[in-house]
Order: C-alpha cells, then structure tokens, then sequence
C-alpha cells in the first residue's frame, strides 16, 4: 500500500512538472544510470579477473581436459583411416560403439569406448567444443581427479541406461559425460554460493558458459541423441558434484575423502556394467530365414522348369520338396525356437518367424503330398497356405532391410 502511494505521488509530481523540468530530470536520471552501469562494469570486470587469476593460480594447466578433448579428436582421426562411412551402425561397432548384444556379450568395456567415438564431424566438433569449453573453468574449479572422474562416471552410467532402454540400438558419443560436466558445474556453482568457499563461481563466468551449452543442448535435441544419457548424465554430475565439490573450500586436502569417493563411483559404475542383461540380437537369424526362402524359391523354380520341359515327373518334384525343402525349413525353425534372451522389442518379430516358418513348412508339405497324388484340390489348398506364409515373410524382410 506505502508503494502504491508512493507511485502515485511521484505520478502526480511528473504530471504538474513543467517541460523544462521534465527534461533535466531525464537528464538526471540518465546520467546516474551511466554512472551506476559504468560502476559496476568496473567492479564486474574485476570480480571476473580475479575470479579467472585464482582458477589460474590453482590450476596452470587443466591437462584432464586437454587429455579427453585429444582422445576424442585421436579416435576421429584414426576412424577416417579406417573402412566404413561413419553413418554405418557396423562402423560404429567396429571402433567401439555401444551394441547390447555385443556390450552384454562379454565386451562390457564398450560402455567406456563408446564415449569416445562420434558419428561424424559435426558430432565431434559440438562435443569437444562443449568439452573444453565447461572444461577450462570446472576443471580448475573441482580438480582434474573430481572432474575426470565425474566424465567417464556420467559417460559410463548413460551408456549402460541406453543399452538397458534399447538394447539393440548403437550408441556412441559423450553425450552423458558432458551432461555430468553441467550438473557437477551446477553443484559446484550452488556450493560455492551457500558454503562462501574459497573459489566461487560469479554469475557472469556463469553467464559466459550458457551459450555454448545451450548450442549443445540444441544439438543434442536436433540430433536425436538419447534422452536417457542426457538425463542420467545430468543427474549424476549434480548428485556425485554434492558430495565432491565439499573439498573446494579447501584444495589439495582430503585426498584419501577424494580416493574413498572415487573407489565408491568406480564400484557403482562397475556394478552397474555387470547387472546389464545379455540381450540377443535376432536379425541376423532372421536375415539368414529371408535368405533361405530366397534361395529356396530360386531352386524349386528351376526344378519347375525342368517338370514343365519333361525332364522331371511330378513324384521327382515332390522328392527335391520333401528331401531339400522342407528339411532346410525344419533346421531355420528350430535355429529361431531356440533363440534366447530376445529383447521384448523383438518378441514379436521372432513369433511371426516361427509363425512364418509353421505355414511355409505346411505349405511344402501338402504341396508335395498334392503333387504325389496328382491332386488339384490339395494344390490349391497348398497355394492357399502358401500366400498365407508370404505375407509374414514380406513383413519379415521389410523389416530386416531397414
């Protein structure tokens, strides 16, 4: 109500003011904020020097971050060497990428490599950029052991969420890690403003990261990067950044709090790694069904040609069914019932297989028995099921040619 009435007056004063009056209280307005702005540039400008002159003094050199930013570039250089486009998920693999079927199949260590291998250049140059960016003052402001640490944690645990969310799916890039850099950069930042330690983070140093971690975000979101490595990353650097930035206050102390912390990230992460199910990865069975049935038909209709010249009677034909056809049919079936630790994505998939493999194995059989007996209602029943079967393997080899 004091501040309604006060507005109030100070209205009514402009109102009955004349315009000369107006004019020098402009004047006079102006001038004091160009002063008062000026005043706190200056004062700004040395927060941010002496902020900038302590991380140096701490830290001459942030190496952690130079290390990461080189490995990056390093396993880029090497993969332009190498075969392959960097679009192919084979690629990928090949120089480490995350693959549940691989990474849960005795190759855990892909959820450390992944981290370090991109799908092109402009993945790259967005990540390192980040990466060095955030890096050149958290390093300085954490420690190289707090910081290193929390990357390859934050790296680590969304590589292994991105398995256990998809687990036929191939990830790479450092997503996650640099996602853990932001949240331990905001649980060092909110440290450093309520425990007043010795290093604090102004707003303005602040300021100065947002836009290239905003251009990553967006690069992220365009990109299709998971949202799990995202999430996870981030959450990790906030909650791990609690318990580590404590030793800010004081640097270089508490080294055996540093080692205890360090061994019990590593033990999660560890741990984590472990409890991943082996996944299986179905398409390539599949794929070698759609090639059966491809070979298959390529075959028989051969030996229809041979029927149609009078090369080959009609028991013949039912011999080259019974005895190539349906015995090939009979092994892709028990090959596919006897897949295990198949992804609930693809439960379906390997049920239309069997199911695909049941008529066409039908199919065979009672177009044998038709062509035995000579008997045109069997063979239409056998066409029946035949087109029944091919319109679960056009399902089938659509979606292996993804």
């Amino acid at each position: 109500m004091f501040l309604f009435a006060l507005l109030l007056v100070a209205a009514l004063a402009f109102y009955f003011m004349s315009p000369e009056e107006r004019l020098r209280l402009a004047r006079s307005v102006m001038g004091w904020l160009r002063k008062s702005g000026a005043v706190a540039a200056i004062l700004r400008a040395g927060r941010d020097e002496a902020f900038y002159a302590g991380l140096r003094a701490r830290i001459r050199w942030p190496l952690v971050t130079y290390a990461l930013a080189v490995a990056n570039v390093a396993v880029f250089v090497m993969m332009l060497t190498g075969a392959g486009a960097f679009d192919d998920p084979a690629t990928l693999v090949a120089w480490g990428g995350n693959f549940g079927p691989r990474t849960t199949g005795g190759e855990r260590w892909r959820v450390v490599t992944s981290i370090f291998v991109h799908r092109g250049l402009l993945h790259l140059l967005v990540t390192v950029a980040a990466l060095v960016h955030v890096g050149l003052v958290l390093e300085r402001v954490v420690g190289p052991f707090t910081f290193g640490m929390m990357f390859l944690a934050a790296g680590v645990l969304g590589s292994i969420m991105n398995v256990a969310a998809a687990p036929i799916g191939v990830f790479v890039g450092a997503t996650g890690a640099v996602f853990g850099l932001y949240g331990l950069l905001i649980a060092a930042a909110f440290r450093g403003l309520l425990q007043h330690t010795a290093v604090r983070i102004p707003l303005m140093a602040l300021a100065r990261l947002a836009p290239v971690a905003a251009l990553f975000v967006l690069y992220c979101l365009t990109a299709g990067d998971p949202s799990v490595s995202a999430k996870v990353g981030l959450c990790t650097g906030i909650v791990g950044g609690i318990a580590l930035t404590r030793s800010v206050r004081d640097y270089g102390a508490r080294l055996r709090r540093f080692a205890a912390l360090g061994t019990a990230t590593a033990a999660i992460v560890l741990m984590s790694a472990m409890a991943l199910r082996a996944v299986t990865d179905v398409r390539p069975e599949i794929g070698t069904v759609v090639a059966d049935e491809e070979r298959t038909a390529s075959a028989y209709a051969g030996a229809v040609a041979r029927f149609t010249r009078g090369r080959m009677n009609a028991r013949e034909l039912a011999h080259v069914i019974e005895q190539t056809i349906i015995p090939d049919l009979q092994r892709g079936r028990a090959r596919v019932a006897a897949l295990a630790a198949v992804p609930a994505a693809d439960a379906i998939l390997v049920a239309e297989t069997l199911e695909y493999l049941r008529l066409r194995q039908d199919g065979w059989r009672a177009r044998a028995d038709a062509l035995r007996n000579s008997n045109m209602r069997q063979l239409g029943e056998a066409d029946e099921i035949e087109q029944a079967s091919l319109r679960v393997f056009e399902r089938l080899r659509s979606t292996v040619r993804k």
